[in-house]
């Protein structure tokens, strides 16, 4: 009877010696604008050049997409902000969160249907594509070792971002993406 206390015992050592220790890694994503650009609109009348004066979004969720893995939630700010007040100086944490070690692909933010933009002072609806559902889809291509951080800066480029048809308004995806990793 002894022998079997002892191969159990020795069972769950041996057992606790192989678990590893979990260390995640961390995830932040920055909103910011390129800055010094004065927004521009491709309009149907090529004559005009409205001036834009606020572009407003509704960030509902922050999405990441990891190798082999379902989408992730990772943050739900469900806020308004207006991407042209955004500068260097003046940015927005969209998502600050620990994740599992590994290689990210890809990043998506999803908006709401409520967006709009001001245009010499009048707003407007402002449609993005597939906003609702799959978001502004923008490649990752990041891994994260456990104990790093991951700073995800989305630099909104207000110079291309806003094109007008004939069903309205519509956002460009505008999104350029630095990645600094910290350990």
């Amino acid at each position: 009877m002894k022998s079997v206390y002892v191969l159990i015992l020795g069972l769950m050592l041996s057992a606790c010696s192989h678990e590893q220790s979990y260390v995640p890694g961390e995830i932040e994503v920055v909103a910011l604008a390129s800055g010094g650009y004065t927004p521009t609109v491709e309009t149907l009348d090529s004559t005009a050049q409205p001036t834009v004066n606020n572009i407003f979004l509704t960030v509902e969720e922050v999405r990441i997409h990891k190798d082999s893995s379902a989408w992730m939630t990772i943050a739900e700010p469900n806020l308004v902000f207006d991407f042209l007040q955004l500068l260097d100086t003046i940015t927005v944490v969209l998502a600050d969160t620990l994740v599992a070690p590994g290689h990210y692909t890809q990043l998506r933010l999803i908006v709401a249907d409520s967006n709009e933009v001001v245009i010499d002072g009048i707003s407007y609806p402002l449609i993005v594509p597939s906003g609702t559902e799959t978001g502004v889809k923008l490649n990752l291509g990041v891994t994260i070792e456990g104990g790093e951080t991951a700073k995800v800066y989305l630099q909104f480029d207000e110079e291309t971002a806003i094109v007008e048809t004939a069903n309205g308004y519509h956002l460009r995806p505008s999104f350029r993406l630095n990645i600094e990793l910290l350990p």
